[in-house]
């Protein structure tokens, strides 16, 4: 599910304020009734990354490059010290 970010930004000295929405669909009625409310304002829908999913990639990629520093320096070992134990 794409998650989405409704900015809402006026035309002249306005801040944009934005607002983290569940879905895209949510993020476009939200804009629509921000529009219904006042004709002047603008509105956006963005979509927007889902954080746990990429600290969840992030995770496992920082895993994956330790085991294979763990896997280099072993073969290393086992390089330096074939009959070490483990090779």
């Amino acid at each position: 599910m794409i998650k989405a970010m409704l900015i809402v930004y006026g035309i002249v000295g306005m801040d944009p304020y934005q607002v983290s929405m569940e879905t895209m669909e949510s993020c476009k009625l939200a804009a629509i009734q921000v529009k219904e409310q006042d004709s002047t304002l603008r509105t956006l829908c963005v979509p927007k990354a889902d954080k746990s999913a990429e600290m969840k990639n992030r995770m496992n990629d920082m895993i994956s490059t330790f085991v294979d520093m763990i896997g280099t320096l072993k073969h290393k070992v086992c390089v330096e010290q074939p009959f070490a134990e483990g090779c």
